[in-house]
């Protein structure tokens, strides 16, 4: 991503990322014969987990070439964030009073290297 990123073909690299990621993990489903269910319910959800991974890829290969990296690199950094929330938001998962301080700092220390 970081090469094709330089040359303005983030687009590019996203789309070969999946172009090679996706034949492999078939093959290792096949090679240790895994059968492939998905209830038709949540083939949608699966469509859009794939196109918003592609977009984040891309949106992070373009942010590291036209962006402050100092800035894109702690931004990205703080996904597992988002992991939190969409957890608590989505699957109303509980999230401590030690979670919210950490979350509070995290989002504290990237203001702060913003605003330097």
């Amino acid at each position: 991503m970081a090469k094709a990123s330089e040359g303005n073909h983030a687009l590019a690299a996203t789309f070969m990322l999946r172009l090679t990621t996706v034949p492999l993990v078939l093959l290792v489903m096949l090679a240790l014969r895994q059968p492939f269910r998905v209830p038709r319910g949540n083939i949608h959800w699966l469509v859009l987990i794939g196109v918003l991974d592609s977009a984040a890829n891309t949106l992070f290969a373009l942010a590291t070439t036209r962006g402050l990296l100092s800035l894109v690199s702690v931004l990205s950094s703080l996904y597992p964030l988002t992991t939190v929330l969409l957890a608590q938001a989505l699957l109303r998962e509980h999230v401590s009073k030690h979670q919210r301080v950490g979350i509070v700092f995290a989002l504290a220390g990237v203001a702060l290297i913003s605003a330097a």
